[in-house]
């Protein structure tokens, strides 16, 4: 089975004064600029929605690992962190990405948990976007 999904940006302008904007479907839009990607204001930017598909790719992939092991999740929450720094030459890039997962489940050893978390980690889909940057993981279970 194949599935393709879309998004689509338009940049104008010069890359000091430009802007774009994103559609990524659904009724989902937004605009971004050099402001948006550097520094805090309103607005997205590409690294925010890399993040967002990243964490909510790891949700589902963590829950279909606990369920392959037997394990029914109460709720998995993931956040992510994709870290853009600049090289020497000025040249953006992406270093490390960072997945945080608390996970409310029960009856389930510690260390199996972190081994299925790690699984999940290696066979997640959008993981293999950031292939060139180490990507961290932490994971724990919480209440139950």
């Amino acid at each position: 089975m194949t599935t393709i999904r879309q998004a689509s940006a338009t940049w104008t302008g010069n890359i000091e004064s430009g802007s774009g904007a994103m559609d990524i479907g659904a009724g989902a839009k937004g605009r971004f600029d050099q402001e948006t990607r550097y520094a805090e204001s309103d607005g997205h930017n590409p690294e925010t929605l890399a993040a967002g598909a990243l964490a909510g790719s790891y949700a589902m992939t963590l829950a279909a690992e606990l369920a392959a092991a037997g394990h029914t999740p109460v709720e998995v929450h993931t956040t992510v962190r994709v870290v853009l720094e600049q090289d020497r030459g000025g040249d953006d890039f992406i270093p490390t990405v960072a997945i945080n997962a608390r996970v409310q489940i029960n009856n389930i050893d510690h260390d199996a948990f972190l081994d299925i978390a790690a699984m999940a980690r290696a066979n997640c889909p959008l993981s293999n976007l950031f292939a060139g940057a180490e990507i961290a993981l932490e994971a724990d279970t919480v209440g139950g």
